[in-house]
């Protein structure tokens, strides 16, 4: 997956483009990593991550992470989970731009983000884990708590049923929807110039307080 990160007033956009369905391969997970790390480091006070036209991310390699056993399959998974975990508790303000379908492991992506708004169209969100016969991973509900209401995430996690854009905002995942991608941008842009007024050391400060317990003992269970 072709990852690019643009810093211009204050704001880095990380745009998420292969041309394709934006599978999240090992390779992209250490790019994406080192991306955030760069973010932080340029002193960006909001990071906007966005996908393709009808792609926020189709989600892991479905193929390769079929192909692995166990023990592989668990090492994986705790390599996005702690790029995820970073992007959780990045000490910033983050905007998930959802251009299209949010699937698997980019709907977990999302859901990482502080703020969401998405595209509004035939598009799907879904976690496929028990579609696919794997066990949702303990470190998964964590992710979505300050996305979703429980009884929510554990609905669509457990039936693996695919929601609208329109019901990912009934039930408070994104913010707004727009039609037009152009007019989502506007919106992000507006919302990412909010963000960067607000103090960034007292922002994530206040991100830590509500979060990082939570976050660092999920993390220390992936070791």
């Amino acid at each position: 997956m072709s990852l690019n990160c643009q810093i211009t007033n204050n704001i880095a956009r990380i745009t998420m483009d292969d041309g394709k369905a934006n599978v999240m391969t090992t390779e992209w997970i250490n790019i994406f990593t080192k991306t955030l790390d760069e973010a932080c480091a340029s002193g960006a006070k909001v990071l906007l991550l966005s996908g393709r036209p009808k792609f926020f991310s189709g989600g892991l390699d479905v193929k390769a992470v079929t192909a692995m056993d166990a023990a592989g399959l668990k090492k994986h998974l705790a390599h996005f989970a702690r790029a995820v975990f970073k992007l959780q508790l990045l000490p910033m303000p983050t905007v998930g731009l959802i251009t299209g379908h949010a699937v698997a492991g980019g709907f977990i992506l999302s859901s990482a983000c502080d703020f969401r708004i998405g595209l509004d169209g035939p598009y799907k969100y879904q976690l496929t884990e028990l579609a696919l016969g794997i066990a949702l991973p303990e470190w998964l509900p964590i992710i979505f708590e300050p996305s979703l209401p429980k009884p929510a995430f554990e609905s669509i996690a457990l039936s693996a049923r695919t929601l609208s854009p329109q019901e990912m905002k009934d039930n408070g995942f994104l913010l707004s929807l727009d039609r037009e991608l152009s007019e989502l941008t506007a919106r992000g842009d507006m919302l990412a110039a909010q963000l960067a007024e607000l103090s960034t050391t007292a922002y994530a400060d206040s991100k830590m307080m509500m979060r990082g317990a939570r976050v660092k003992q999920a993390i220390a269970g992936l070791e």
